[in-house]
């Protein structure tokens, strides 16, 4: 199985990558590099297909699988699968792709624009991250941030446009989140969460504000759960409510 996928990417890099092959057709490309905590390199190819062969899900022959097994590695998601190269329809400065990141190392990590191919004008490539709310031109800099092992399938998105991700499509919407209420007692560094919905929520993970996750905190199925926080320098917190239709991204303010 694993000797015919790799037949398969092959191909798919022909086709993709060969500036003769398949001409007629145009394909655009953007090539990132993700590096990660232990210097890997990983290539990502994203392709646009001008008469929309490919669409934002699952084509094949456009799609190619992640067959490997890194410790540390950062791949397209579709439909919560990992995948090296993706194609898609026509290029759309307004589309977003998710990234998912894997770590088993802890450390500093970097996504870099490698190669934009076949655009008459050139694109803006930035680098989303919700926790963080920032976008990273990728075309002048690279994202950097130093990483807490662990899996990111939420929060780092490819996109082309900076300031127009729609939080409601990334997120639980605002209202859902009212129905939580949060409290902190700095004596104890105890954060408290209190609600009849928690039974809807599978996982809390706290964030710093620079995006350093501090905890990742499974829900237990009550109406209250107490968390024990290390010693923070921070004065404010992301938390992050990992629910069945999504996340939402709150920050609090933790006085000390």
């Amino acid at each position: 199985m694993k000797t015919t996928y790799k037949y398969f990417i092959i191909l798919l890099v022909l086709v993709f990558s060969s500036p003769n092959l398949y001409a007629q057709n145009e394909i655009q490309r953007v090539r990132i590099d993700f590096e990660t905590p232990i210097g890997f390199v990983r290539h990502l190819l994203l392709g646009f297909t001008p008469d929309n062969a490919a669409s934002d899900g699952f084509d094949y022959g456009y799609d190619a699988p992640n067959i490997e097994n890194h410790p540390d590695d950062m791949n397209w998601m579709i439909d919560g699968n990992r995948y090296v190269i993706q194609g898609v329809g026509a290029f759309d400065e307004n589309k977003y792709y998710p990234l998912g990141m894997f770590l088993t190392n802890s450390g500093d990590i970097k996504i870099s624009l490698f190669a934009l191919e076949n655009f008459i004008i050139p694109i803006n490539v930035y680098v989303y991250d919700v926790v963080t709310d920032e976008y990273t031109h990728i075309n002048s800099e690279d994202y950097t941030n130093t990483m807490s092992s662990g899996e990111y399938l939420d929060r780092f998105y490819l996109t082309f446009m900076e300031g127009h991700m729609d939080p409601s499509v990334l997120s639980i919407s605002e209202n859902n989140f009212e129905d939580f209420q949060l409290k902190y007692t700095k004596e104890s560094r105890r954060l408290t969460i209190n609600s009849q919905n928690l039974n809807s929520i599978d996982k809390i993970e706290l964030f710093s504000v620079t995006g350093q996750q501090i905890l990742e905190f499974q829900m237990e199925r009550n109406s209250e759960e107490v968390i024990i926080l290390p010693e923070l320098s921070d004065q404010f917190l992301v938390v992050a409510l990992k629910h069945s239709k999504g996340v939402f991204y709150k920050k609090i303010a933790i006085q000390f």
